[in-house]
């Protein structure tokens, strides 16, 4: 497979600079730590997903994960550089922060701070969408909990506004970037492979999601549309623009034949996800001033 990839050199750089978090930079090793303890546990931790009350000692080494988070939280440290074919750890920190948010109390609440921090750095530093809808859903799920036990969270991890704009930029960078290592040939045997060895279960939820694997890996009509249809979307897009003029500008490109070109599988950032995802981080930052 080959693909000529469309370069427009100045409007992706700024397109960058959109994208561009101005969040301070900070160490992520004790992120990977939590992250190893996850990846080592995860499976014992979902059979607690629905536990009453569980414990935090009910998780094995969710304490160790907790810790480490919170290390890397009072270091205000930041996300691990971001991998060319995009990170598959998000998940794994959103279970280590699954794990301190259930297992909060009213006499420790501390480990809610932890959730609360993750949740902002997801959302202000995030390099896609799925990085930054993972932070404001930690972010809801750690106020939750915080309303039910007569607490707050710390006003300082609630984001502000005119995320939306750096979080749509962001996804545009990832999917570039994505999309022109597939275009490679060492790009597709890799997709290949993963694909290949998915185990039934999993194999059945990715078809469940995308369709049949071999509509898995994009066509190159795919990955010149996907890529042209995020520089329609930011085109003349500004750092500081309303919410709405962000949001009609990816309608607005979604009415066109690159629309009806994207490779669906991996396309996440549809109009109406985008409007739920603006919203919900609308709600989070007025909740700055009830708390």
């Amino acid at each position: 497979m080959s693909a000529k990839v469309p370069h427009d050199d100045m409007a992706w750089q700024r397109i960058e600079a959109l994208a561009r978090s101005a969040a301070a930079p900070g160490p992520s090793t004790e992120l990977g730590h939590a992250v190893e303890i996850a990846a080592r546990n995860g499976g014992a931790w979902m059979d607690l997903l629905y536990a009453s009350s569980p414990q935090i000692t009910d998780y094995p080494g969710g304490a160790d994960a907790v810790d480490a988070l919170g290390r890397w939280m009072r270091q205000r440290g930041g996300l691990a550089p971001a991998s060319p074919r995009g990170d598959t750890t998000t998940h794994l920190l959103c279970e280590v922060a699954r794990v301190a948010i259930d297992t909060a109390t009213r006499d420790v609440p501390a480990s809610l701070d932890v959730a609360t921090y993750l949740g902002h750095r997801l959302v202000v530093e995030g390099r896609s969408f799925v990085e930054a809808n993972f932070g404001v859903r930690t972010l809801r799920d750690a106020m939750d909990r915080a309303l039910a036990l007569g607490r707050s969270i710390r006003p300082d991890d609630i984001p502000v506004s005119g995320e939306l704009l750096r979080v749509v930029a962001a996804e545009a960078v990832h999917a570039r970037r994505s999309m022109t290592y597939i275009a490679t040939p060492e790009g597709q045997r890799e997709i290949e492979a993963q694909l290949a060895s998915l185990d039934p279960d999993k194999r059945k939820l990715v078809e469940a999601h995308g369709g049949a694997l071999v509509d898995q890996v994009p066509s190159p009509g795919e990955i010149v549309a996907t890529i042209k249809f995020w520089l329609a979307a930011l085109d003349d897009a500004r750092m500081g623009e309303p919410t709405s003029t962000t949001l009609d500008r990816v309608r607005r490109a979604t009415t066109g034949e690159l629309w009806t070109g994207l490779h669906r599988p991996l396309f996440r950032s549809r109009p109406d996800v985008l409007e739920r995802f603006a919203n919900e981080l609308e709600e989070i930052r007025r909740s700055r001033t009830r708390t």
